[in-house]
């Protein structure tokens, strides 16, 4: 028996075409995949310190939350609620600064990113109003319009006792 190239064609013709059909689709399944919502939390506490050409000099270095939102994919996504968890509990700080039409509830298009801060000071002294106490870890949460839950790392924090 002997192959020759003219009896293998029509096979090897439908093997590439399947191929391709398979190829094909979980393409257009990954493409369809990625085009979901998505956010990316990050929090840290950093110390910022200011510049200053005048007589006074520079002030005194600053202790700051920060909070970043950034949007890699493709859909606008609509922030609803930014929440605050730490063990057990969570809540909604109300004192982050940002842009005025980053406020949640806000759209924050593709591509984009939107930064709250917040002085660690004033931060820490809401926690403690919260009910925390010592050394804990929190982290961001986020709720978009369609109910999708989004969340940053954790970060460990010192919640001092309250000053008689």
């Amino acid at each position: 028996m002997s192959w020759d190239i003219a009896s293998l064609a029509p096979g090897a013709a439908v093997l590439v075409s399947l191929f391709a059909l398979v190829v094909s689709a979980l393409s257009l399944f990954y493409s369809r995949l990625d085009r979901r919502p998505r956010l990316i939390l990050s929090i840290s506490s950093e110390e910022v310190e200011y510049e200053s050409d005048d007589e006074w000099g520079p002030p005194p270095p600053e202790e700051l939350i920060f909070l970043d939102i950034s949007n890699p994919g493709e859909k606008r996504v609509k922030v609803n609620n930014i929440v605050i968890e730490w063990n057990k509990a969570n809540a909604s700080y109300p004192d982050f600064q940002t842009e005025p039409r980053k406020k949640p509830p806000f759209l924050l298009p593709p591509s984009d990113n939107a930064v709250f801060t917040a002085s660690t000071d004033d931060f820490l002294d809401w926690l403690r109003a919260q009910g925390a106490r010592g050394a804990i870890k929190i982290r961001a949460k986020v709720v978009d319009a369609l109910g999708n839950r989004y969340h940053s790392a954790r970060i460990s924090l010192v919640v001092p006792p309250v000053e008689p």
